[in-house]
């Protein structure tokens, strides 16, 4: 009911009609051909671009697509506009893998529970698996950026045919979101590969616990079977989810991430600078350590070497001599008594001071 007239655009397909879905499901929507997004006025900040399948796509619009999400948009594409929109513009996440689909339906499973998109897919998981078709030459998802890139709805059967098991992903880009499927939105064909899938469209209706008034309406239905009640179910709860809140509200706290260039910038050189003050210490700790042990190597070898030839001195065996006469006296010659006539005061007089230098030099010469 607060939707507006053109809060969901719709570009034409050669291929899918959402178009088609929108108008049944009552929902506003505005058209908005290729060539004219160009140009066209849009608001990143409450709109919704839905682009259907289409055998081509001009690369400048596809870029433009690409601003229209960094600056918070939501973009919805399905099939081929995975190699024609996806691969031009966002590359570094998803790419086409290359083969292609026959036509056929397969069985589906919920990857993620936890996202509001898929909450459609669940009660009608609970007996049977929904069923997806994939159109002739449908083109399977590779996923380029495993992280960033959230699988919603997966497949074993596409799995084990076309090495891809993604049926619908999702990814942030910027301050917006993307969204994309195999296969189209509107239901086409179903196939009762079951019991349960053969049974009618009010027993559909009974096992997702629908209101009365909506059994009433399933079993006026006798043309629909389980399986088209449950595909066409579970499209209809796919759109009305994805418009129900805004982009950001598919943003859990488990997938937020930071995508803006200048925030990845900033962490890198706080990062960095760190490193750099680590790297310096750890540096000057080692250079001073390195310093002090050479400046001790250089004290030792300066005490064990010559200085004059450079080469380590060789031990002298010292002989021990005699001591002379004059050694042997007793030690009161040089320390006078004060009745001796020679000391005026404290001090020796000047013969004395001779006695004790030649004593000196003597005992320095028998030891060195």
């Amino acid at each position: 009911e607060n939707i507006g007239d053109d809060a969901v655009i719709v570009v034409p397909g050669t291929y899918d009609h959402i178009h088609q879905v929108l108008t049944s499901l009552k929902i506003p929507f505005k058209t908005v051909h290729q060539e004219e997004l160009l140009t066209y006025a849009l608001r990143p900040a409450d709109q919704t671009v839905y682009v259907n399948c289409a055998n081509s796509f001009p690369a400048a619009v596809a870029r433009r697509l690409r601003k229209f999400v960094d600056d918070g948009g939501q973009l919805i594409t399905t099939d081929w506009a995975l190699k024609n929109v996806l691969e031009v513009a966002f590359g570094e996440f998803v790419r086409h893998n290359g083969r292609m689909t026959g036509d056929e339906v397969v069985g589906i499973q919920v990857n993620d529970p936890t996202n509001p998109i898929v909450a459609g897919f669940l009660p009608a998981a609970k007996h049977v698996d929904p069923q997806w078709w994939l159109e002739s030459s449908s083109y399977p998802i590779e996923i380029v950026d495993a992280q960033r890139v959230r699988v919603l709805i997966k497949s074993n059967e596409l799995r084990q045919k076309y090495n891809s098991y993604a049926v619908l992903i999702t990814f942030d880009c910027g301050k917006g979101n993307v969204i994309h499927m195999i296969s189209h939105f509107y239901l086409q064909r179903s196939e009762t590969r079951g019991e349960r899938h053969k049974m009618s469209s009010e027993q559909f209706a009974m096992d997702m616990n629908a209101s009365e008034g909506i059994k009433a309406k399933a079993k006026k239905m006798s043309h629909l079977n389980y399986a088209q009640a449950q595909s066409s179910a579970t499209s209809s709860a796919f759109i009305y989810n994805q418009l129900a809140e805004p982009t950001t509200s598919f943003r859990t706290s488990e997938f937020k991430r930071i995508d803006a260039p200048w925030i990845g910038l900033l962490v890198l050189g706080v990062i960095v600078f760190f490193l750099s003050i680590i790297s310096i210490v750890i540096v000057c700790l080692l250079w001073r350590y390195f310093r002090r042990r050479a400046q001790l190597t250089n004290q030792t070898h300066a005490l064990t070497t010559n200085t004059t030839t450079g080469k380590r001195p060789i031990p002298v065996q010292i002989q021990e001599q005699p001591p002379t006469a004059y050694e042997t006296q007793k030690m009161e010659v040089f320390v006078p008594t004060n009745t001796d006539e020679r000391i005026h005061g404290r001090y020796p007089v000047h013969d004395d001071l001779e006695q004790v230098h030649r004593f000196y030099e003597r005992t320095t010469k028998a030891y060195f």
